[in-house]
């Protein structure tokens, strides 16, 4: 059996250019919050704050599945906290505990205790039928 040496060229290439790319991407969010995302304080409202949510969820995805957090942690014998959506519509904290395997969905009930699924898919569910419905002005 011969050691084969394998041409990599093809994927440092494809490497460098997705760095490239995020580097260009986060240089733009970086420029945008240094001017705090375009928002006038005159005429700032709950809107903008949801976008800013939606902005640190989408940026949490990111950096838990980077940095083995969240979700994509290691959770055998700890408590590991997947999500936080804000206050739900039974004025509870909206939160997602895995814990060995089993997410704990809090907030979604108006009795107050947990719901307990299987799956992350199932959790974000459950967490956005409690969210309330936000209906942006025309």
């Amino acid at each position: 059996m011969r050691n084969r040496q394998t041409d990599n060229s093809k994927a440092l290439a494809a490497f460098i250019a997705r760095k490239a790319e995020i580097d260009a991407m986060l240089a733009r969010i970086k420029a945008l919050s240094d001017e705090h995302f375009h928002a006038n304080p005159d005429t700032l409202h709950w809107g903008h704050v949801g976008d800013l949510e939606f902005y640190a969820q989408q940026l949490r995805r990111i950096t838990d599945a980077a940095f083995s957090e969240g979700e994509h942690a290691e959770a055998a014998g700890k408590q590991v906290e997947v999500f936080n959506y804000g206050i739900g519509i039974f004025g509870r904290a909206i939160s997602c505990i895995l814990v060995d395997g089993d997410y704990y969905v809090y907030g979604v009930t108006e009795n107050g205790y947990p719901r307990v699924v299987p799956s992350i898919g199932m959790a974000r569910e459950i967490a956005a039928s409690a969210l309330p419905n936000v209906t942006r002005g025309a």
